[in-house]
């Protein structure tokens, strides 16, 4: 038997003045319809705000609430809890921002109630409790950098409390929970700020009923019971009446507050409906024609690599086995995904410079500023490192790396410790190379979007054909001896493009809006099913066509 649940909540929020160097507040935020409800939930948050000049709270509320709002219920990702996490990190970027001094410091507590499941994602300093038969404990989350999430299956009777970490020094969850005494807004400071949810079941139905729990199961977390590390037992002293005789005094214990206050419906109990179809930016694929390239089906979100890093500059990206890695340039991090399960995580090591990233012979390869290396993802431990400086594009083939810098292509051969090179090919079409991919041709991309081909040390007739529009400023081409097709990111005109290995154009996928206004780099799985688009900081993945 599933459920769904009426939320009866208590916000405990301080008196502030509208200028400020402190400030606090609980959010309630819901969709404009039921229909995004029964998909979304409803939002609550609770977050405190300190800078070391005023600000304008009023501003700050409404910015919260607005950007919250919007980055949550407009994300078109499946999974709730990285929808949740994608509008924290924006309500984050974006109040920091408003700050004159660029000091402030930001702490957000959030949650989601959908259906019987509750998602929290708290970001910088705060607290979570469960209270569960009596016993209170603190919500065990899993935490990566400032970030901490966790998903849990509510019950009926259950309270959550939620609460800023000031608040949590006056005002521990056992007192909440034990003492009747009230709790005036004016013995709050202006960071301190709370908020308590009560779960009652509001619908209960059984499996065979068309309400859905699960419209995205391919991508949500896996759900599991709330736990916590340690048990709290206790007697909750229930009040024996209404103890509101002033406006700014927040009664307390839970239950007998919490029924005086409005109920939030965050989901609606409709048997009728069947959750929305969620309709592709894009448009629906189109069937090319003979002499026309198809258009693709339109990109869906995988991951944002702001939740693993939230200063992370994405340079590059690189299928290798069944793992997405990503690079970062400038910080020298890699960062790992299983491709069925969207998470990056960084690896312990850092190789400053790391570039031209890839899969070879089942291991991920790439440049650093020391050389070139190979990284076993499942030892987490460089295997084999060859030294050499300056190494611009390169591709490994067989026991051999392939480098163009400048007008040249290299070949080197690996002795030793050390690459020892040759020169392969030299040309001025080589000048201003971006990209370089090997399938026993040698592919050079060029960042005025020529594509050259290479064989056996010379260049070789090769023409793009059915190209509405020529390449601007492309940024990477991908192939190998085990794909049929040659991949190109065409950053300037926000696409990719699919090309037979004669040249032939076969697919264009360029999606309405700015979902590639960013490219860095594209991947392609294996049996070339799946496209992976790095655009900015997000991995996008892409069906292909058979």
């Amino acid at each position: 038997m599933k459920r769904t649940f009426t939320t009866k909540i208590q916000k405990i929020v301080p008196q502030t003045s509208n200028e400020s160097k402190l400030f606090s507040t609980v959010l309630v935020i819901e969709p404009e319809n039921d229909a995004v409800n029964e998909r979304k939930g409803t939002l609550y948050v609770v977050f405190d705000l300190t800078d070391t000049t005023p600000v304008d709270s009023l501003l700050v509320t409404k910015l919260a609430n607005d950007v919250m709002h919007n980055a949550y219920y407009q994300s078109d990702n499946a999974s709730l809890l990285q929808a949740l996490e994608l509008a924290v990190v924006a309500v984050k970027d974006k109040l920091t921002k408003l700050s004159n001094t660029q000091q402030a410091k930001l702490n957000i507590l959030s949650a989601v109630l959908w259906g019987n499941v509750v998602y929290l994602v708290q970001y910088g300093q705060g607290g979570c409790f469960l209270m569960r038969d009596r016993d209170l404990r603190p919500i065990n989350t899993a935490t990566e950098g400032s970030f901490s999430i966790a998903s849990g299956v509510v019950k009926d009777g259950d309270v959550i409390i939620i609460a800023t970490s000031v608040f949590l020094q006056k005002y521990s969850a056992q007192q909440l929970v034990s003492t009747a005494a009230p709790i005036s807004s004016y013995d709050l400071s202006a960071n301190a700020a709370a908020l308590i949810m009560k779960f009652s079941v509001d619908t209960a139905f059984s499996e065979a009923e068309t309400i859905s729990f699960d419209p995205a199961a391919r991508t949500l977390p896996k759900v599991e019971s709330m736990s916590g590390v340690k048990t709290i037992p206790y007697r909750m002293k229930l009040s024996s009446g209404p103890r509101f005789a002033k406006p700014l005094l927040l009664l307390i214990p839970v239950v007998a507050a919490l029924l005086g206050f409005s109920i939030f419906f965050t989901m609606k109990n409709n048997k009728q409906k069947s959750a929305p179809k969620v309709e592709s930016a894009a448009g629906s694929p189109a069937q090319g024609r003979d002499s026309e390239p198809s258009i693709g089906p339109a990109p869906t979100f995988f991951y944002d690599l702001k939740l693993a890093n939230e200063n992370v500059s994405t340079s590059e990206i690189a299928v290798v086995g069944d793992k997405l890695v990503v690079s970062d340039k400038i910080a020298g991090a890699v960062y790992v995904s299983q491709i069925a399960t969207p998470k990056f995580e960084a690896i312990a090591t850092a190789f400053p410079g790391v570039r031209s990233i890839a899969e070879h012979e089942d291991t991920f390869v790439f440049t650093d500023n020391e050389g070139f290396k190979a990284y076993s993802l499942a030892s987490d431990k460089v295997v084999a490192a060859y030294e050499k400086t300056g190494l611009g594009e390169s591709a490994a083939y067989l026991d051999f790396v392939y480098d163009v810098t400048g007008d040249t292509i290299t070949k080197y051969t690996k002795q030793g410790a050390t690459l020892s090179g040759s020169v392969w090919n030299t040309s001025a079409n080589l000048t201003g190379a971006v990209a370089i991919a090997i399938d026993g041709n040698i592919y050079v991309l060029k960042g005025t979007g020529d594509l050259l081909k290479f064989y056996q040390g010379e260049k070789v007739e090769f023409a793009v054909g059915g190209l509405d529009k020529p390449f601007v400023s492309p940024v990477d081409v991908v192939t190998n001896s085990d794909l049929k097709n040659v991949y190109v990111a065409d950053a300037g005109n926000k696409r990719v493009v699919v090309l037979d290995k004669t040249g032939k154009v076969t697919q264009q996928n360029f999606p309405a809006g700015d979902v590639f206004a960013d490219i860095k780099d594209v991947a392609v799985s294996d049996d070339e099913t799946k496209l992976f688009v790095l655009s900015d900081t997000k991995v996008y993945e892409v069906s292909l066509q058979p």
